[in-house]
């Protein structure tokens, strides 16, 4: 299981995002590429979980071999490869604005979720991490909430109206996701009130130079 960050520890930086739109049917290596988990800090049984979810065998390199997780670790790896599981297939992306890690960890953070990691050119020609769909067809927002906030970030307010989804139960998983939404809700209305008093502010200036 992923690790799950206190919600107070949360960045606000992602909580004004929404999709970008973006075309992957095209460019790939000049203007995005897919990224992959690293792997360097997982361990056997991480390793043998994956592969087991994904119907790989494994049983043939032998836990009593001295490189054992290096087997481990390498045959993941070539399954990655070949899958298209870190794909994305919706046309656009969400911004990571300051992500504090690198693009294969954030991936590997990700892993149990609906969404991948992907590095696009922005305007300028430089790389960037950003986030995208790997599945779609229904509401996402759970785990679009869910991947910002196993990245570090509180989630974007635009996606904090969550799905009812018939016979989900509340878990200590998904009360830490709706934990987050509500802290993300209160960062916008806190912005709201404050732009409501410079808006008073202002007025009250303009008020005060029509007088002079």
């Amino acid at each position: 299981m992923a690790h799950r960050t206190p919600v107070k520890e949360l960045w606000c930086d992602a909580t004004d995002e929404t999709s970008v739109d973006f075309d992957w049917s095209e460019g790939y290596s000049d203007r995005w590429e897919v990224v992959y988990p690293d792997l360097d800090q997982w361990d056997a049984k991480q390793c043998r979980e994956w592969l087991d979810d994904k119907g790989y065998d494994h049983d043939h390199l032998g836990r009593q071999n001295d490189n054992y997780l290096d087997g481990l670790r390498e045959l993941v790896r070539e399954r990655m490869y070949e899958s298209d599981d870190y794909a994305p297939v919706m046309s656009y992306y969400y911004a990571l604005p300051n992500l504090r890690m690198s693009a294969e960890q954030a991936q590997a953070s990700i892993e149990d979720t609906n969404c991948v990691a992907v590095n696009v050119k922005d305007e300028y020609g430089d790389w960037e991490t950003v986030l995208a769909l790997a599945g779609g067809g229904m509401d996402l927002s759970w785990d679009i909430c869910e991947a910002y906030m196993l990245l570090g970030y509180l989630p974007p307010l635009h996606f904090c109206r969550l799905p009812r989804f018939s016979g989900w139960k509340l878990t200590a998983h998904r009360a830490w996701i709706i934990a987050g939404c509500n802290r993300s809700c209160q960062v916008a209305m806190a912005h709201a009130k404050s732009s409501l008093r410079d808006l008073r502010s202002v007025r009250q200036t303009l008020k005060s130079n029509n007088a002079a």
